[in-house]
C-alpha cells in the first residue's frame, strides 16, 4: 500500500471519529486532559482492533471470493461513501450533540459506544484489505496512532475553540472512499 492510499483511508476513518470527538469537547465543558487522552486511546484502540477483525475475517472468506476483489471493495467503498456523504444530509445537525448534552459528565461508557460505532468502518476496511493485501500489521498500529492523536486534537479544539470543522469533513471523508472505490476497479 502506497503512503498516500494509506493516508486518504486513514483520513477517511478517522473523520467520524474526529468529528464525535470534537462535539464531545463542545458539549463537555468539563473534561480533564487525562479524560481526553483515555476517551482518544479508546476511539484509537478499538479502531486498530476493527480493522484486524475485518481482515482477519475476510482471510477465511479469502478463498470464496478472490476472484470477486475488485468488484467487493469497489462496492464497500462505494457504500461507505454513500453513507458519509448521507449521513450529512438526513441526520439533524444537532441529533448527536442534543443526545450528549443531557449528561453532565462525559462517561467512559459512552465513549466506548461512540468509538465502536465510529469503527465500524474500520471492519468492513479491514474486510476489503483481506483481498488486496497480505498484511494488516502496519497498518492496524499506524492507524491507531493516528485515530489516538487526531482524537485528542479534535477533542481539544471543540473543548478550546468550539466547532470548527462542521459537516464537511463527512463530505470529504464520501469522496476519499469514492476515490478509493475506483481505484480498486482499476
Amino acid at each position: 500500500m502506497q503512503i498516500l492510499e494509506f493516508l486518504l483511508i486513514s483520513v477517511a476513518l478517522i473523520i467520524d471519529a474526529i468529528v464525535v470527538c470534537m462535539i464531545n469537547g463542545i458539549t463537555y465543558q468539563n473534561i480533564t486532559k487525562l479524560q481526553g487522552i483515555l476517551s482518544s486511546l479508546i476511539f484509537g484502540v478499538i479502531q486498530g482492533i476493527f480493522i484486524v477483525v475485518g481482515y482477519l475475517i475476510g482471510n477465511i472468506f479469502a478463498s470464496f471470493i478472490t476472484s470477486y476483489a475488485g468488484i467487493i471493495t469497489a462496492v464497500i467503498f462505494f457504500t461507505l461513501g454513500i453513507q458519509k456523504i448521507k449521513s450529512t444530509a438526513n441526520e439533524p445537525k444537532n441529533e448527536l450533540n442534543n443526545e450528549l448534552t443531557y449528561t453532565k459528565n462525559l462517561s467512559y461508557r459512552l465513549v466506548f459506544i461512540q468509538a465502536i460505532v465510529t469503527s465500524l468502518d474500520a471492519f468492513t476496511v479491514g474486510l476489503s484489505f483481506s483481498f488486496i493485501y497480505n498484511e494488516i500489521t502496519l497498518v492496524a498500529v499506524l492507524l491507531t496512532i493516528l485515530t489516538i492523536l487526531f482524537s485528542y486534537a479534535a477533542l481539544m479544539i471543540g473543548y478550546h475553540k468550539g466547532k470548527v470543522l462542521g459537516e464537511k469533513v463527512e463530505v470529504v471523508g464520501g469522496i476519499v472512499y469514492f476515490i478509493i472505490a475506483i481505484r480498486a476497479l482499476l
